[in-house]
């Protein structure tokens, strides 16, 4: 048997559809934002192709449904941008499953999140974090002893909530409802 040539063997590779999934993939991945579009782009990354489907990852359900909407529009534009086939991508799927597999972050809204989070009234703060209980309902009952108590209800309650609302969100809510309480 004659020994092959590295252009020989790198020809067969290339032509092997395993390997021109990942080359269109990679394709895809390039410029994707370019095609999509930067608000879009921060929310969804293509991952996968699988049976001629992109995989797309989304932040949150709601991108989900809102870009299925728009699914065939997009797979126009990617064939035509990218001049793929129709044998090479017949479809695409949009999934929050993939979402730990993205690279990226939408910076913005995730920073405005978890600068909303560290403000709430709700949030109980390191001062309130237990050491990690194999038993949720040990940890609950152990979080439920080191909670302040509502002046109201006597439920336990979030130092935040007291320190914003005098009570808990549950009483306060109550008031709203009827206010001549």
């Amino acid at each position: 048997m004659q020994p092959r040539s590295l252009e020989q063997i790198l020809r067969q590779l290339q032509q092997d559809p395993r390997w021109q999934q990942d080359r269109t993939l990679r394709q895809i991945q390039q410029h994707w934002a370019a095609i999509v579009g930067p608000a879009i782009a921060a929310q969804a990354e293509p991952v996968a192709i699988q049976r001629q489907t992109l995989q797309v990852a989304v932040s949150s359900g709601a991108w989900a449904q809102t870009l299925g909407f728009e699914r065939l529009r997009l797979l126009q534009r990617l064939r035509q941008e990218l001049k793929i086939s129709v044998q090479e991508l017949k479809d695409i799927r949009f999934s929050t499953a993939y979402r730990d597999r993205r690279n990226t972050t939408a910076p913005l809204e995730s920073d405005r999140q978890q600068q909303s989070w560290q403000t709430h009234p709700c949030r109980l703060g390191e001062s309130f974090t237990l050491s990690t209980a194999s038993d949720p309902l040990q940890h609950r009952r152990e979080l439920s002893r080191r909670l302040p108590r509502c002046p109201r209800c006597g439920i336990p309650t979030p130092p935040g909530e007291l320190q914003r609302w005098h009570c808990c969100a549950l009483c306060i809510r109550q008031q709203w409802a009827d206010p001549s309480r």
